[in-house]
């Protein structure tokens, strides 16, 4: 049987960020199974460090790399002549390349689906400022809207120009690491991701510093800048607390997930986020969550069932994120109940192979097959 000629625009270089650790797992799984016949255009970040936040940069550097990224659809675009392009996008000033890419798709007859990488779609239809002008834009030039979480699923159900809206979660692989101890006689606190503000990293430092108990040690995880790194050395040395905040830096993903393994409860305070693939492994290796009421975070913690996996607070709230930690280090029973909800529900409803079948089949559909 003919495999649908699909071309992916995503950043892919592994271990930068969710949307590429997403399209790794994606590529990965599909040169294992052959599923469609995959191509890639790869726009990782390029010109700008991760972590740099400044907004010039991100405009001039943005603006560039823009550009170049859809010179490159065109051409290989009608060179490869796709059926269809899944085009991955995390909103903002990239809205105005995808309305081009789109565009260019509508022009040479080329199906397109715009994949919504980012929990912020029902702020900016609320506030109705400029990214979401231009994100109407994009959705009606593109074939179908797909999404990551319910709220933002929700928030585009009634817009009668989305031709087809869909939701499809994040997808991960099982992840068998045996269970594992520090050997430090803490009680482990870990965080993966960007060290940067929007992460909540401020927060998680007051936090933690606010804890009565002194057996706890906190691991950060994730890339980072000096500026970062010299706040928190600074922070831990005039807090007296050095030897109870480690900061590893950025390491191989096996690395990465054997820290997690053997921590106790995992904490991503985020202010925005998509679908986090560091909550997603945290939950495959039945670790206890305690993260923000953004994105899918909710939907993926199952915080408003009889079976959550962990705890929701609401962003830069230092006071309720301590508050949560605290709970869960006194109540050692509900820490390992959510723990094991957490696992569960990974393993059903998060499986690779379960949520590309759901790929292709909107593939199909996209194309009237």
């Amino acid at each position: 049987m003919k495999k649908i000629k699909v071309l992916l625009v995503s950043p892919v270089i592994p271990n930068i960020g969710g949307i590429s650790n997403w399209a790794n797992k994606v590529i990965k799984y599909n040169q294992e199974h052959n599923l469609i016949d995959l191509n890639i255009l790869d726009t990782s970040l390029r010109g700008r460090d991760s972590t740099d936040e400044r907004m010039w940069k991100r405009i001039v550097y943005g603006a560039v790399q823009a550009i170049t990224d859809f010179f490159k659809f065109a051409v290989i675009s009608l060179k490869i002549k796709p059926e269809l392009v899944h085009l991955c996008t995390s909103g903002s000033f990239a809205f105005y390349k995808d309305y081009l890419i789109c565009s260019f798709c509508n022009l040479i007859g080329v199906k397109s689906i715009v994949h919504i990488r980012f929990g912020r779609i029902s702020e900016i239809k609320k506030s109705n400022n400029w990214e979401w002008k231009i994100a109407q834009k994009v959705f009606r030039k593109s074939d179908c809207v797909m999404t990551i979480d319910n709220t933002t699923c929700d928030s585009l159900s009634n817009i009668k120009y989305i031709k087809k809206l869909i939701n499809i979660p994040n997808p991960i692989d099982e992840i068998n690491l045996p269970k594992a101890e520090m050997n430090n006689n803490k009680f482990n606190i870990v965080f993966v991701g960007w060290v940067v503000k929007t992460k909540g990293i401020y927060e998680l430092l007051e936090a933690f510093l606010k804890l009565e108990r002194k057996d706890v040690m906190l691991h950060i995880l994730g890339k980072i800048n000096d500026d970062m790194k010299r706040y928190i050395c600074d922070f831990t040395k005039n807090n007296n607390v050095e030897n109870s905040i480690m900061i590893h830096g950025y390491l191989p993903y096996l690395e990465v997930l054997n820290i997690v393994n053997k921590s106790d409860i995992f904490v991503l305070p985020s202010y925005t986020e998509g679908f986090p693939n560091s909550v997603l492994e945290a939950m495959m290796l039945g670790k206890t969550i305690i993260s923000t009421k953004v994105g899918a975070i909710p939907d993926m913690l199952d915080i408003n069932t009889d079976t959550p996996c962990g705890i929701c607070i609401e962003p830069k709230n230092e006071k309720e994120l301590f508050e949560a930690i605290n709970r869960l280090m006194n109540e050692p029973m509900l820490m390992s109940e959510m723990a094991k909800n957490a696992k569960r529900k990974a393993l059903s409803q998060y499986n690779i192979s379960n949520v590309m079948i759901q790929y292709v089949d909107c593939y199909k559909s996209v194309l009237g097959n």
